[in-house]
């Protein structure tokens, strides 16, 4: 070999090292920034949260309380099965400033359990000037009407706070998805 080429591939090697250097350095700034404001981000939101939550506290207080007891739940059906619904239920915090929580609940219907949907009839004369009022009517359904992706209201026959199982009293079809 002679000079020359090992001098190019000397520089071609350094060229490579300066690169992949480079690169590297790029990566981990980059990485570092976002890490940087991501926790900075959390750890400012945080201490607002705190701050705000006692203010809160003493402008409202003990009105925040998560009731100790449930009775009913709202949401949408995951899954319809023979008597059983699966129903992913939402449940809004007492408290405005926290996150909406979910869970999937297994409704499971008995013979009693009556099934219904409501219906908005609108009245042919208001009854105040400007307000044209409308009356929702029951009507009963079967359990083959409720599908998947429906949103439902379902009474229970007991506390269901801390389960996760549980048979319906009553179910009412709230709304139908959809065609899309």
């Amino acid at each position: 070999m002679n000079f020359k080429s090992m001098t190019k591939n000397k520089i071609v090697q350094i060229i490579i090292l300066i690169l992949i250097f480079s690169f590297g350095i790029i990566i981990g700034w980059t990485l570092g920034l976002n890490k940087g404001y991501t926790e900075g981000y959390s750890g400012g939101k945080g201490e607002v949260e705190e701050k705000y939550q006692e203010k809160i506290k003493e402008v409202f207080p003990g009105s925040f309380e998560e009731p100790s007891e449930i009775f009913s739940i709202s949401g949408k059906i995951l899954e319809a099965r023979e008597n059983t619904l699966l129903v992913k239920a939402v449940f809004y915090p007492a408290n405005p400033f926290e996150e909406i929580k979910y869970e999937e609940k297994i409704v499971k219907l008995r013979d009693t359990t009556e099934i219904i949907k409501e219906t908005e009839e609108i009245l042919e004369q208001p009854i105040e000037e400007g307000h044209w009022p409308f009356l929702l009517k029951e009507i009963p359904i079967s359990f083959s009407e409720l599908k998947v992706g429906n949103e439902v209201f379902v009474e229970a026959e007991e506390n269901i706070k801390d389960k996760t199982d549980f048979f319906a009293k009553k179910i009412i079809l709230q709304s139908i998805p959809s065609e899309e």
